[in-house]
């Protein structure tokens, strides 16, 4: 039962993630991927250089590397000055709004709120700027519907923002709408909406990553698992690693007993782990096993 309650507790520190293709050679943060997801490359390469000698797709891409790498007041300056220079606003907006939802477990429970509205005050910044962003629109929604009340949820605000992202990504508005009847506790309604956007997202492991959290926060380990598993390969910025990946399969090997299953998952999911936290969580959910 501890496990188990471990494990989904580690869930609920994933993030919000989606989107399209990765690219090799990105023209722009939306294209923007890290090659094998090797942050401490990135920094090693670029966090020593004046800020005035990188170019504004080399300072998104530290900010992602700071971000991934639990670095989050310097990932959060790296964004201010992406804003002063006027570069990519929505897109740097929603990366501001990622690292401030990253920072609410780091934080005091005193400081949680006001972290938490700083995500969401990024994200809805970057709707002003470019209502047509289809990120920052399902962000916003999502924090509606699975922030606590006295922290900003509001059900009824998350409704009526539906029918403008269904004009601006169907497949995000399944999504989103999935995650609105999960919270009212329309279980089945959720899946379906959920596996129909697998069909119909330009990528399905956003779809993917979104069902296996409802199959986790449900107990419905294996169903989780199998979600996890149609996930591969290597995605944009924003998507999910695929450290986090086998880190949440080993969650629901261990959640079924497969000890042994876990204990492998977790440490494939040690070996590419970067970010120190991330590496200690997974080193005392192995010790855990072992004990």
């Amino acid at each position: 039962m501890k496990l188990k309650q471990r494990s989904l507790k580690l869930l609920n520190l994933t993030i919000i993630c989606c989107v399209l293709i990765p690219s090799a050679r990105a023209t722009g943060p939306e294209q923007l991927s890290v090659p094998g997801s090797d942050f401490l490359a990135v920094k090693s390469a670029l966090g020593d250089m004046a800020p005035e000698t990188r170019s504004p797709i080399q300072s998104f891409q530290l900010g992602v590397a700071l971000w991934r790498l639990g670095e989050h007041k310097a990932a959060i300056a790296i964004t201010d000055q992406l804003m002063e220079a006027s570069y990519a606003p929505s897109e740097t907006l929603y990366l501001k709004g990622l690292i401030h939802l990253s920072q609410v477990q780091d934080v005091s429970i005193f400081k949680k709120l006001g972290v938490a509205k700083k995500a969401i005050g990024a994200w809805e910044q970057a709707v002003e700027v470019n209502p047509n962003h289809v990120l920052s629109n399902f962000a916003v929604i999502a924090f509606y519907i699975n922030a606590p009340s006295f922290a900003g949820g509001d059900l009824d605000q998350a409704r009526a923002l539906l029918p403008n992202l269904k004009q601006l990504n169907p497949s995000y508005h399944q999504l989103a709408e999935g995650l609105l009847l999960a919270k009212e506790d329309d279980l089945e309604g959720a899946e379906q909406l959920m596996l129909d956007a697998t069909k119909t997202i330009a990528d399905p492991a956003v779809a993917w990553f979104q069902l296996a959290q409802l199959y986790l926060r449900n107990k419905q380990f294996q169903s989780a698992f199998n979600a996890l598993a149609n996930i591969k390969g290597q995605g944009l910025w924003h998507y999910p690693t695929p450290g986090l990946v086998s880190m949440m399969q080993a969650m629901t090997q261990a959640a079924q007993g497969n000890t042994q299953a876990a204990k492998a998952a977790f440490q494939t999911s040690l070996e590419t782990a970067q970010n120190p936290k991330v590496k200690a969580r997974i080193k005392k959910e192995l010790k855990a096993l072992s004990g």
